[in-house]
């Protein structure tokens, strides 16, 4: 199964990892696709978070406007078509 991104909280992040670091396996169909993680930890370094693997982050409460445009970001002009504002 081939997923546009991941969008999930940070705590999921953590509990399922190994799945999440398993998309990075050369075989798997989802290996470019973005991870986006939201929190309510505002105030924590974004950094940290890149450095374990996700491509995003998403502070809570978040927007439409702010979900629309990391996924702007992140997803590959392929699949961009497939999300709507």
């Amino acid at each position: 199964m081939i997923f546009l991104f991941f969008l999930n909280s940070i705590k999921l992040f953590f509990i399922f990892s190994h799945f999440f670091i398993s998309r990075t396996d050369e075989k798997s169909l989802n290996k470019k696709t973005p991870i986006i993680a939201f929190t309510a930890l505002s105030d924590s370094p974004t950094q940290n978070y890149m450095n374990v693997g996700m491509n995003g982050l998403l502070a809570k409460p978040f927007t439409k406007n702010e979900l629309y445009n990391i996924l702007q970001k992140w997803l590959s002009n392929d699949r961009k078509d497939k999300i709507h504002h």
